[in-house]
């Protein structure tokens, strides 16, 4: 942290980014091409860290160079499934199933008063920006009338979807901009006026100015007296001039990198004139390479979109189904796969490795194009999947018939006979069987245990929160209610 010279008001804080202008950079593997991965502004080790960290002890700081610049953010794209779906989910803690539910109630009608029965939302299953002109005009004419001449375009704005979408429904918007939130409140629950005030936002804000930063660059040289190099800092800051689009959607920020300024949250002091900079702290920080996180809903419909697995119909059912079939379970908000999923995932990539390509859906619908556009026949479309599919039905019916395939020796030995168990796989999980069972006798030993190995702790906070999450209504989105009936609890729609 850094101050002006007899300005201790006026602190900042720089990041160490070389030496003698050579930025320093830390080996960090290959990528999928083969070209080398850096980790930048960083030293390789903690005794090079020392050694920089004893040079700047005694150091001559200057401001070197300051640079000022205007940056535009331009406003986002309406929504599509995927992006509604994870904004839902990231401001709103909705999660897919919700998300769905509510936009179909708004998308199917609701009863508004004197105009009778709505639908307030288009349809909310879509891979396309596309907007209506109509549409359009009636969200220029409102914030023309709202908002002022200055926070409309001159011109339409425009955005292209990707190469891989259908374009067959527009984008999610609310069918008549002039319904603002406000003025139908009444008429909505809670969760039904944050979604539709989550897409009405976002599509008027898609029609407003950019938003206007002045971003400052502060370059900082400090030249030690130990070593006489000289050590190169930087620390960038942002203020926003004008909030264009920003007045009606706030766009959450990707998490920085720690090698990144984090030109949103820095404030810089005034630095005219400013030439002599004092030392108040140097602060050192230790990085170790972690895995990437666990999928959160948000995150997992981000990824299914980016590799074209389904589409936007079906990322909804895709995380449903994978849990109501246990394939994973969600602890605090995130996925992890249980011992079932991964044997099931195990079996069906190792005997259909065809269908079970992670490219294999955005594959075929390439080919559903062509067949579209002429290029291919749907004939041989379906002639040469078929190829491949009934080659690897007779290799899976060769592999998985034999169920003594999913059995494993273990060291451990059964409690009545002392004959050594196997693990074995069921509908619920894994667990210990005697290897001294026998289907056709009756006699022989049929003892069982449960396998507690790896799984998860159900008296641990997470585990705690995870068995409290609420459940919602697939039709309305409503949180569902725990009911007595006749043959005991049941989660119910209210």
């Amino acid at each position: 942290m850094l101050y002006p010279e007899k300005q201790t008001e006026k602190k900042l804080t720089a990041r160490f980014i070389g030496i003698d202008g050579e930025p320093s950079r830390v080996a960090n593997g290959k990528d999928k091409d083969g070209k080398d991965l850096y980790i930048a502004n960083a030293l390789p080790d903690k005794q090079q860290m020392d050694a920089v960290m004893a040079a700047l002890e005694k150091a001559e700081w200057s401001l070197a160079s300051i640079e000022s610049r205007e940056r535009q953010r331009r406003p986002l794209a309406p929504f599509i499934t995927s992006q509604l779906q994870r904004d839902a989910s990231s401001k709103l803690s909705f999660n897919v199933r919700r998300t769905m539910g509510v936009a179909q109630r708004l998308y199917e009608g609701i009863d508004v008063g004197a105009e009778g029965t709505v639908g307030l939302i288009t349809y909310m299953r879509t891979d396309s920006p596309r907007v209506s002109p109509d549409a359009i005009a009636g969200a220029r004419e409102w914030i023309s009338r709202e908002m002022g001449a200055k926070y409309l375009p001159a011109t339409p704005n425009e955005f292209k979807g990707k190469k891989a979408a259908q374009d067959a429904h527009e984008a999610i918007r609310p069918t008549d901009v002039s319904r603002t939130p406000d003025s139908i409140a009444k008429y909505l629950t809670d969760e039904q006026l944050k979604l539709y005030r989550l897409i009405w936002q976002r599509f008027v804000a898609s029609q407003m100015m950019p938003a206007i930063f002045d971003v400052t660059t502060a370059k900082i040289a400090a030249v030690s007296k130990k070593t006489g190099k000289t050590y190169d800092f930087r620390v960038s800051g942002s203020v926003l001039r004008f909030d264009g689009f920003l007045k009606v959607y706030e766009v959450l920020e990707d998490k920085k990198s720690d090698d990144d300024d984090d030109e949103a949250s820095n404030k810089l002091p005034n630095l005219d004139g400013v030439k002599k900079l004092e030392l108040e702290k140097l602060d050192e920080k230790q990085n170790f390479t972690q895995p990437p996180p666990r999928f959160n809903e948000a995150s997992l419909v981000k990824i299914l979109e980016e590799k074209g697995i389904g589409r936007p119909s079906t990322y909804a059912s895709i995380i449903n189904t994978s849990q109501d079939r246990e394939y994973v379970t969600k602890i605090s908000g995130r996925f992890y796969p249980t011992e079932i999923g991964m044997v099931v995932s195990d079996l069906l990539v190792e005997n259909f490795p065809y269908i079970f390509d992670v490219a294999y859906t955005a594959r075929l619908e390439e080919e559903l194009d062509d067949i579209e556009e002429g290029k291919e026949k749907w004939t041989d479309l379906l002639t040469g999947f078929y190829g491949y599919f009934e080659d690897e039905l007779k290799v899976a019916g060769d592999n998985m018939r034999d169920i003594k395939r999913m059995e494993q020796k273990t060291d451990e030995k059964c409690d009545l006979c002392g004959s050594p168990l196997v693990l074995k796989w069921g509908k619920f999980g894994s667990f210990f069987a005697c290897s001294a069972y026998n289907k056709k006798d009756k006699n022989s030993c049929t003892f069982t245990k449960e396998n507690t190995a790896g799984k998860p702790d159900l008296n641990t906070p997470e585990a705690q929160e995870a068995g409290e999450q609420e459940e919602y209504c697939e039709n309305c989105g409503r949180v569902m209610v725990l009911r007595r009936g006749p043959f005991g609890m049941f989660m119910s729609c209210p």
